[in-house]
């Protein structure tokens, strides 16, 4: 029986040596093949994280380099300039705009999944606008639970992007104070990734901050070597994330854990308010993507009204419930946004 048993134990350790052997990842970020990145999907955050962010700018991953806050652009343009501050589904928008009317300048700037505090937080960096200018702000739906992190590290465990932002918390007095670590480029975060102490000072930040961080799925450890391990760990890092949003948001719609609704209701108040300070036009995109129903719309729509914001949500006319209005990786089809971006248009022309 002990024998049976020690055989069985050395064939499953052969097996996940040979595995890892047969599968290695090329290395400097060579694009791996598609069972390698299966079996990489279960590694720790931070093993993926030091060979995402590499030696330097030129070898890091393309996910390593997204989201990270860039310059404003101040060209000077005598057609009307149109801000957008958001994600992939912002941009969609924001591109087919470009294409509609040439009387627009229209820029665009994004992050993977970008939460509201991301895209808030980006738009800020860039005040002031100018008077006449355009500034839209997307929230997108899935991404509000994210509100309450300070890096899209921590929620996207199986394919995390390296940038990091604030988040936003209420004073006593209602109003909204930032919070961040002082990481703000890519350079940045790869010193303080190779300097123990500040690196586990970061850590330990997020640890407090941060709703999404998770030590065991985070850290480099020796499961890491093990196939078993990682898929098991993939397989958890799921269930982790689906717990932490549930935290946030239900079939019934969002819930006000840690504020989230408040938080979420003063940052668009406070966003219309400083692009009117500056002269502009701020105009809101609520994304209300699958598994959200209108459940975004419902926490906004009584700041968006009694504040007088121009806005466009899309369960008025695509319903999240309606699968049929998505494509696979979760994004509205091509039609839909054509359709969005014509609303985000009848909105401008109308001021």
């Amino acid at each position: 029986m002990i024998k049976t048993i020690l055989w069985i134990f050395s064939a499953i350790i052969v097996i996940d040596i040979t595995i890892n052997f047969a599968i290695e990842r090329p290395k400097n970020n060579i694009k791996p093949s598609k069972l390698s990145q299966y079996f990489d999907y279960g590694l720790s955050t931070e093993h993926k994280l030091f060979r995402k962010v590499s030696s330097s700018d030129e070898t890091a991953d393309a996910l390593a380099k997204a989201g990270w806050y860039k310059s404003h652009n101040k060209k000077s343009s005598k057609k009307t300039n149109i801000f957008i501050y958001g994600m992939s589904f912002s941009n969609h928008i924001g591109e087919i705009i470009s294409k509609t009317d040439m009387n627009f300048d229209v820029n665009m700037y994004a992050g993977p999944g970008a939460p509201l505090n991301h895209s808030y937080a980006y738009y800020q960096n860039h005040r002031p606008h100018k008077k006449g200018d355009v500034v839209i702000l997307g929230i997108l739906a899935s991404s509000l639970p994210m509100i309450n992190t300070l890096t899209h590290i921590t929620s996207n465990f199986e394919d995390p992007a390296a940038h990091f932002y604030p988040k936003y918390q209420l004073n006593t007095n209602n109003q909204l104070i930032k919070k961040q670590l002082p990481i703000n480029t890519l350079s940045e975060l790869r010193v303080a990734m190779h300097d123990t102490q500040q690196w586990h000072h970061i850590k330990e930040t997020l640890k407090k901050e941060d709703c999404f961080y998770n030590k065991i799925l985070f850290s480099k450890n020796l499961t890491d070597k093990s196939v078993y391990f990682r898929l098991l760990k993939r397989a958890w890092g799921q269930r982790h994330k689906l717990k932490i949003i549930q935290r946030y948001h239900n079939e019934h719609g969002f819930k006000n854990t840690d504020k989230l609704i408040e938080i979420s209701q003063s940052i668009v108040k406070n966003f219309a308010k400083e692009v009117r300070e500056d002269g502009a036009t701020p105009i809101i995109i609520l994304f209300n993507n699958r598994g959200f129903s209108s459940h975004l719309f419902s926490i906004l729509q009584h700041t968006l009204n009694s504040n007088k914001i121009a806005y466009y949500s899309t369960h008025t006319d695509f319903p999240a419930e309606n699968l049929d209005n998505f494509i696979p990786d979760g994004h509205f089809k091509h039609e839909i946004d054509i359709h969005i971006a014509k609303k985000t248009l009848e909105l401008i022309y109308s001021m």
